[in-house]
């Protein structure tokens, strides 16, 4: 029969003993140090999560408060365009162009121009009725609503939607002022000049017009987006 040689055993060595220890010294520490750093992490997990939604929620409220006050800006800026500038513009254009050509002109000289006529038929010149008529007109209709004008452009050009003056408003400007120059004279006795070479400007009520309309829809949009 075949012998079985038992082999013995073999024996821990000092120095295994030793690199036994030394690793269960050093690797101890060190699990307890990942689970104290994997706890402090939770920690911070569960304080940071409530402030970063807080921080996401002020972030939030401050856009949307100023987008209100943006658009409450934008609102009032509307507002005093309307109500101060191309709302009066507007009123005054349409009142003095109804008062020339409904009022005036309908009483006198209603199928001739007033002071354009054919220069080959100088009987068609205005007659001194006809002068009176006017100079009386201009004192107490079209001048009075000329100055408002030009009040209104003057104190309010802030709200202009242009960044320059329009043509058009300059050439009230100056049509009015020249129309000062000639009232003096008038009063001076000298007759000669009935209008200023520069004429009312035509298209100011269309400008006015335009103007208003479009400010008057974004107010409607505006007011409904509140």
């Amino acid at each position: 029969m075949p012998r079985f040689t038992i082999l013995p055993t073999p024996t821990r060595t000092k120095s295994a003993d030793i690199f036994q220890a030394v690793v269960s010294n050093v690797m101890c520490p060190l699990r307890i140090k990942q689970l104290e750093w994997g706890g402090m992490w939770i920690e911070i997990a569960k304080l940071a999560v409530p402030v970063g939604i807080a921080v996401l929620g002020y972030l939030a409220k401050y856009l949307n408060d100023l987008r209100l006050a943006q658009r409450k800006d934008h609102l009032e800026r509307i507002d005093r365009q309307l109500r101060e500038l191309y709302g009066p513009l507007l009123s005054l254009a349409s009142a003095a162009h109804m008062a020339y050509w409904e009022g005036f002109r309908k009483l006198h000289r209603p199928d001739m121009p007033m002071w354009d006529p054919p220069q080959d038929d100088p009987t068609k010149l205005p007659t001194a009725e006809e002068v009176t008529a006017f100079h009386l007109w201009s004192r107490a209709v079209f001048m009075p609503l000329n100055r408002q004008m030009v009040d209104c452009v003057i104190q309010h050009a802030d709200l202009l939607e242009e960044e320059t003056m329009p043509d058009c408003l300059l050439s009230l400007l100056a049509h009015v002022a020249a129309y000062e120059g000639i009232i003096k004279e008038w009063d001076a006795g000298n007759e000669r000049h009935h209008t200023p070479r520069i004429r009312f400007p035509d298209g100011i009520r269309e400008y006015a017009a335009r103007h208003f309309i479009e400010l008057k829809r974004e107010q409607v949009r505006l007011h409904g987006a509140n």
